[in-house]
């Protein structure tokens, strides 16, 4: 084994027994009998997206309890949890920053709570982890589980040359199987309902007789979009292939899209909800995205990916399954990979990413 893969593999191993450490001192094994049980996972879409097979899974194993979920994003945003998870999903989802630290701490003390299970972001750290696992034990949670840390800048260049980081969906499994819990094996239910699907129907006239293509252009921060103009290079190749080309994604890509003046592409960014978004993903025969929100929800619903994701965070990270369908397109062939919140150097990783090598991948799966 390369000295460096053992040392950063050691690294892990020595954060995570320590948080597992300090979580044997102060709380008790999870057990299925508990009735009320906070889930806690920050982030975004895509965040939540990826942890939807992780709430089924704790749905299943405390299967009578009810579920409340603490998140960055709630019910004041339209990319949080409420929007991708059905109305009585979680009894309560509420934001943790639209408390103080010590309102927190009172309300969730008052919740009396049998069991915390933390679904831990990809950039929390050990300190974090920490923090979070002595402040659920102090408001009066004496069950709980999944603190971890799995990103770090330790030995940062040889973690990005060495090492192949497995997807968050694999991550949180993981996450759960050390807490004891079963990860989901079976079909998830969907994130849409025939309901919206005859929504999508209804607002715009698809063609039937032509095969359908997703294009996602956005991405929550610059340094992951692929240049607009590669974008419409791929859309044309699939236009001349009588592709009929659908644009995905939210209101600040609407006008991308516009800029690009390709005719017939059927733009429905900022026009759909999220649950229609996967309808309409789910009736394309693929997407073409950036590493986005779309990207999640396309194969959430058994839509491939052709996935164009930057080189800001280690390997693998936020990529789709590893399943056969889905295909990864990404540069680490440049002196700032790994730079995740540093400026860009211009987004030279998605820059050298060329259509070409979509259009080629494509002609591959088309023939």
């Amino acid at each position: 084994m390369n000295v460096f893969v053992f040392l950063i593999r050691a690294h892990y191993a020595f954060l995570n027994a320590c948080l597992t450490f300090f979580k044997k001192i102060l709380y008790t094994r999870i057990k299925t009998t508990a009735t009320k049980i906070l889930i806690v996972r920050k982030g975004n879409l895509g965040d939540i997206v990826c942890s939807y097979p992780a709430f089924e899974s704790i749905k299943k194993h405390f299967h009578n309890a009810s579920f409340d979920l603490l998140t960055t994003h709630g019910t004041l945003s339209s990319i949080g949890a409420n929007a991708v998870i059905s109305d009585g999903y979680f009894n309560d989802v509420f934001e943790y920053r639209a408390y103080t630290r010590q309102e927190l701490f009172t309300f969730i003390r008052k919740k009396s709570y049998d069991v915390v299970v933390e679904l831990p972001a990809d950039v929390d750290t050990f300190w974090n982890q920490l923090r979070n696992l002595v402040f659920f034990r102090l408001a009066g949670i004496q069950t709980g589980g999944g603190w971890s840390v799995t990103r770090t800048q330790f030995l940062a260049n040889y973690q990005l040359k060495y090492i192949e980081f497995e997807n968050e969906q694999l991550r949180l499994k993981r996450i759960l199987e050390r807490c004891s819990i079963q990860a989901m094996r079976e079909q998830l239910p969907p994130l849409f309902t025939q309901y919206d699907l005859a929504n999508i129907k209804s607002k715009y006239e698809f063609d039937t007789k032509r095969p359908m293509v997703a294009i996602a252009v956005g991405a929550k921060l610059e340094k992951k979009k692929w240049p607009l103009s590669y974008f419409k290079t791929v859309i044309e190749y699939l236009q001349a292939k009588q592709f009929t080309v659908i644009a995905i994604g939210d209101e600040a890509d609407y006008g991308a899209i516009e800029s690009l003046a390709i005719p017939s592409i059927i733009n429905t960014c900022g026009k759909l909800t999220i649950a229609e978004s996967a309808a309409l993903l789910s009736i394309c025969a693929f997407t073409i995205c950036n590493d986005s929100g779309p990207m999640h929800l396309s194969y959430s619903v058994g839509t491939p990916v052709y996935a164009i994701i930057s080189a800001r965070n280690y390997k693998g990270k936020w990529n789709p399954p590893n399943d056969g369908q889905n295909r990864v397109f990404s540069n680490y062939n440049v002196p700032c990979a790994g730079c995740m919140n540093n400026p860009c150097n211009n987004n030279i990783c998605m820059q050298q990413i060329t259509p070409e090598q979509i259009i080629q991948s494509l002609n591959c799966t088309l023939r």
